[in-house]
């Protein structure tokens, strides 16, 4: 058995601008996505998962040349990637039996799933593991293909970038989409305190997005027109905050910034991303001298604190706990996709 994972990620900044070509940047953690392969003694590829429900059963031809498969299918992303198979025919370099075991149980606190990104991190995983068995390099763009087709083409791609690369990236979008994004490793200043914060419940990425997108329209914007004006105060303020990662200083004034920026977003969108759960761990960050903001789609998921002051990041943890909120154990992750046995 071979085994080979990913980590997961939260966005720091830049959530729904990089949709509009801001920079974003995008933190890998160290709880990581596993995918285990080993050859099957059933006929066809068997997909069974940790994290997920489902099982599922089915040949490689099928996989390729098959109808698509839906989201609750365990194969699904697997199916994506061979229909974006780089180059040549991967039924010709493939095994036709294979055994794969998705583990995604550490994107996972008990019961409840985190919103770490858990699909993108499979997803290239997978891609290593596949990529392993034909025996050949892969590069992003295969699993940013692949996983932009599952998500219906929503999406920037930078929790693909992040799981692909680890530590702390600053990524942009290409302004066609078909090019590949600029992707460039960086890291947050040493003297910053992080706080990961679950608001207690879950949200739909997809659902969020659709409602952003359907702002977007109402408010004049497309693709090749200007964006609402909110939206472009946001993406400035993303630009800025993607400068501003040598000086800690200056990191805490650009965020402080851009939480308020997302925070009109959110006013003028109506998307919830601040929920009361997400405004109530704000306001005692605040209380601290901290800063909070919800991270990705935000309304549930997770958030983070931000400050330069150990003791005020430690009372703030203790009032959050006491407020009933989970603090799951997590830090960055400077590895991005490996092989692990």
């Amino acid at each position: 058995m071979q085994t080979f994972s990913a980590p997961a990620k939260l966005v720091v900044s830049g959530e729904y601008a990089v949709l509009h070509g801001a920079p974003a940047l995008v933190l890998a953690l160290n709880r990581r996505v596993k995918v285990s392969v080993h050859a099957s003694s059933w006929q066809g590829w068997q997909f069974d998962g940790r994290g997920l429900t489902a099982s599922s059963r089915h040949s490689l031809h099928s996989l390729i040349e098959g109808p698509a498969l839906p989201a609750s299918d365990p194969g699904m992303l697997c199916q994506q990637l061979l229909l974006h198979w780089p180059s040549g025919d991967p039924l010709a370099v493939l095994p036709a039996d294979l055994a794969i075991l998705l583990d995604s149980s550490a994107l996972f606190e008990h019961t409840e799933k985190l919103g770490l990104g858990s699909s993108a991190a499979v997803t290239v995983a997978l891609a290593t593991a596949l990529a392993t068995a034909a025996d050949f390099e892969p590069a992003l763009d295969w699993p940013l293909r692949a996983h932009r087709a599952a998500q219906k083409g929503r999406g920037s791609g930078l929790d693909v970038a992040a799981a692909w690369h680890g530590g702390l990236i600053r990524f942009r979008p290409s302004p066609d989409r078909q090019s590949p994004p600029s992707v460039v490793a960086t890291a947050l200043p040493a003297q910053l305190q992080l706080c990961f914060v679950y608001a207690g419940f879950a949200t739909s990425t997809v659902s969020q997005l659709s409602t952003f997108e359907d702002w977007c329209r109402q408010a004049g914007s497309s693709d090749a027109g200007e964006p609402p004006a909110p939206l472009r105060v946001l993406a400035d303020a993303a630009s800025e905050m993607a400068d501003a990662t040598s000086n800690p200083v200056q990191f805490m004034a650009k965020l402080r910034l851009y939480t308020e920026a997302l925070q009109a977003l959110d006013q003028a969108a109506g998307l919830g991303i601040f929920s009361a759960a997400h405004r109530q761990l704000a306001e005692l960050a605040a209380r601290h001298g901290l800063i909070y903001k919800p991270c990705g789609a935000g309304g549930g998921d997770m958030g983070m604190a931000f400050g330069l002051d150990a003791g005020a990041m430690t009372a703030f943890e203790q009032r959050a706990r006491a407020a009933g909120f989970t603090l799951p154990a997590m830090e960055p992750d400077p590895n991005g996709r490996r092989r692990d046995s």
